[in-house]
């Protein structure tokens, strides 16, 4: 049941060594890793797991994207970027390898560990959402980048792609869990794979 949640960040983590020819080091993925690891031993120690669902959008909406995504990946990153002593550039590309090991254990643990029946959307849909949000965010970190070397359209043009891209995942669930129209949670998927996907082919293009 939990194989596609298991395996597909893993998947992309290596398929995004293979094609990178800046080859960041072996440390973030660890420190991804064993920081998930480390999150989710003490939310299972000093916190509650049960949650009653409200029948509303905001209150759900509110908790999926600051608990799931927004924190997470925030706190991460702004540890990892205060800590380091590497150069801008080094802290920029290091985003997707390290946010994305995070992911790697995190995202198997909050599926697992979901109080709600174990449905397509939790074990399917949901990787392929908080697939999409990494390399969108990642790709939005890399406007910014072009955009701090001379590029400043790109920053306003990566801000607004990591803003859209954090709030997919808690809308498309958020719809899920009040058991909206189906067509709604379906619009939001294709819409984050297609801007994955756009995101990617410009990367590519760029290259």
């Amino acid at each position: 049941m939990y194989t596609f949640s298991i395996c597909l960040l893993p998947l992309v983590l290596g398929l995004y060594f293979l094609q990178s020819k800046k080859k960041v080091n072996i440390i973030m993925i660890i420190t991804g890793c064993v920081t998930a690891f480390l999150v989710f031993a003490l939310k299972e120690f000093f916190t509650l797991s049960h949650r009653n669902i409200p029948l509303s959008f905001a209150p759900n909406f509110l908790y999926l994207f600051f608990r799931e995504a927004f924190l997470p990946i925030v706190l991460l990153y702004a540890v990892f970027f205060l800590l380091s002593k590497d150069d801008l550039d080094f802290k920029l590309e290091a985003f997707f390898p390290l946010v994305t090991s995070f992911y790697v254990v995190f995202l198997p643990y909050i599926v697992i560990t979901s109080p709600e029946t174990k449905t397509a959307f939790e074990v399917l849909a949901k990787p392929v959402l908080f697939t999409s949000l990494l390399v969108s965010l990642s790709q939005g970190v890399s406007y910014i980048q072009n955009g701090l070397k001379g590029k400043k359209g790109l920053i306003a043009v990566g801000i607004i792609l990591i803003l859209v891209s954090f709030c997919i995942p808690a809308a498309a669930e958020s719809f899920f869990l009040m058991d909206s129209p189906a067509i709604y949670v379906i619009l939001l998927i294709l819409f984050s794979v297609i801007l994955t996907s756009l995101n990617l082919f410009i990367r590519i293009l760029r290259k």
